[in-house]
């Protein structure tokens, strides 16, 4: 099992699956997701740290996180993105993997499969973004 390091998650993303129910932020397919561009409110990884946006499709509406809040920071735990509001619910999480999945052709597709995770592990919004299509 590979192990990534908060410089692999940098890019921008196409959520090609949105949320499977409404714990938490809805993104919907199509939406654009950023991770430590520097472009949309998401900072660049300092340390442990970087700054993540959700946008809808346009690129112009901000969905994540909420107009008006500060900016939200992961960070990194055990190869994941971890993002906690101690200040809602201690219990509350939101959670990104980076999976690459090499193809046959050599190229390799990159997916970020993201989890918002709420008291009970089994009430989860799973969702899924890519880069590119294998």
């Amino acid at each position: 099992m590979t192990t990534y390091n908060i410089q692999q998650y940098v890019g921008e993303y196409k959520i090609r699956v949105g949320s499977l129910n409404v714990v938490g932020p809805v993104f919907e397919a199509g939406d654009k997701f950023f991770v430590g561009t520097g472009t949309h409110n998401d900072p660049p990884p300092q340390g442990n740290l970087v700054g993540v946006s959700i946008y809808s499709p346009d690129g112009m509406t901000q969905k994540f996180p909420e107009p008006g809040t500060p900016d939200a920071n992961f960070e990194m735990d055990s190869g994941n993105l971890v993002y906690q509001l101690p200040e809602k619910d201690p219990e509350y999480q939101i959670q990104f993997t980076l999976i690459e999945v090499p193809q046959r052709s050599g190229a390799t597709f990159r997916t970020i499969y993201g989890a918002v995770v709420m008291l009970d592990p089994d009430v989860v919004g799973v969702w899924g973004a890519d880069d590119q299509i294998p």
